[in-house]
């Protein structure tokens, strides 16, 4: 839709209502993105002044948004099976991870452009402690608003360890402050770094130190919009453990690879990677539907539920929609089956099916089996005869 308006009139602007980074396949075919996030019932007032220029956008995105989903690290390993997840990212989330990799990103974290423009001078950095226990200084810069419109600007500052001896992302943000200029106007923006902003987890001596060595103080207006640069020299501080220089795994690297590369994520683990296995344990109204397969009635019901999915897209040539609403029906609690069951399932009859599942009917098995199969034959009566699921 987007590609045919914006063929139509070149001058499309594109409001974006959600929740998360969304693909945008035709992002080079209009002017204007307006990210709206989800503004509630005031949002589309909201929207109009600012389209119409009323207001001046000053968002900035607290997150980066990919190319496509497949960029993330994470997409082979999320959401996971059987209530298992492997983080292997490790502190490459987000930008830690597409600035240390200088992987293509749609927009950067920390984006966010108004209607005027923004000049950054004048980087000073004042020392105020650099001892073995300590860290810390401040950072100024001129900030100068170089537009007709009055506008807000984020200053954001990241640190960079130039000789880091542990796995660590290339930068961090560290600080950063909002302010206001009108046309013309300058203003001197000043940010306190602290130790934190230095400082690395020790897992040999299990404390945060600061390494000694140089830092790079990056002052910006996003992660890949850096404006100034100064290099500093930390005097004093602790060299990491042995401990700590091991978790630089040589065989954790490139980062590129991480989703991949089992035998680095072993090493990093420090054991074999646990092999995920569908719970055994007590099954409650929250219980996923996915994870009610270890039991004989629960994978009779799962089969009977995902076969109404299957059919319900029979038509369908459309494999992520598929993907989408299995996903959707597999992850839904069972407490979920009642509100979707348009009253042919009702908690009461939700409460015998636990019972059963879980074990506490286990002795009439080997007496009678008729209370399981009267109970069996009512939730197969709903799974078959339900199309909402």
């Amino acid at each position: 839709l987007v590609e045919q308006v914006s063929e139509v009139n070149k001058k499309t602007i594109v409001v974006l209502m959600n929740g998360a980074p969304v693909a945008m396949p035709w992002v080079e075919d209009v002017p204007t993105i307006l990210e709206a996030w989800l503004g509630g019932q005031a949002g589309g007032a909201a929207v109009a002044d600012l389209i119409f220029g009323e207001q001046t956008p000053s968002g900035k995105l607290a997150q980066t948004f990919p190319i496509e989903l497949t960029d993330l690290p994470s997409t082979k390993h999320f959401p996971g099976r059987h209530q298992q997840v492997e983080y292997r990212e490790g502190m490459h989330v987000g930008y830690r991870y597409f600035d240390s990799t200088e992987k293509p990103v749609l927009f950067p974290f920390g984006h966010g452009l108004t209607y005027t423009t923004f000049e950054f001078s004048a980087l000073k950095l004042d020392f105020l402690v650099d001892s073995l226990d300590d860290t810390q200084m401040d950072v100024s810069v001129t900030v100068t608003n170089s537009g007709i419109r009055h506008g807000h600007e984020v200053v954001q500052v990241y640190v960079k360890d130039c000789e880091r001896s542990v796995f660590r992302p290339i930068h961090e943000l560290k600080a950063f402050r909002k302010i206001y200029l009108a046309p013309q106007e300058s203003t001197t923006v000043k940010l306190h770094l602290g130790r934190d902003a230095f400082t690395f987890w020790d897992v040999g001596v299990r404390k945060w130190i600061v390494e000694p060595g140089r830092f790079e103080i990056q002052v910006g207006s996003s992660s890949r919009d850096i404006k100034l640069i100064e290099t500093i020299a930390v005097a004093k501080g602790f060299h990491a453990s042995r401990d700590a220089r091991s978790a630089h795994l040589p065989a954790y690297y490139p980062i590129q690879d991480i989703a991949d590369d089992d035998e680095g994520f072993t090493n990093a683990l420090g054991y074999p990677i646990p092999r995920p296995a569908m719970s055994n344990g007590y099954f409650t109204y929250n219980t996923p539907l996915r994870d009610i397969r270890t039991s004989w009635l629960g994978a009779k019901i799962y089969d009977r539920v995902m076969q109404r999915v299957y059919n319900s897209l029979a038509n369908r040539d459309d494999p992520l929609e598929y993907a989408m609403q299995r996903e959707f029906a597999e992850s839904m609690p069972l407490r979920g089956l009642v509100m979707f069951s348009n009253g042919r399932l009702n908690f009461d009859l939700l409460e015998l099916m636990l019972s059963v599942m879980n074990g506490e009917y286990a002795y009439m098995r080997a007496i009678c089996m008729a209370p399981a199969v009267l109970i069996s034959w009512a939730i197969m009566r709903w799974c078959g005869v339900n199309n909402r699921v």
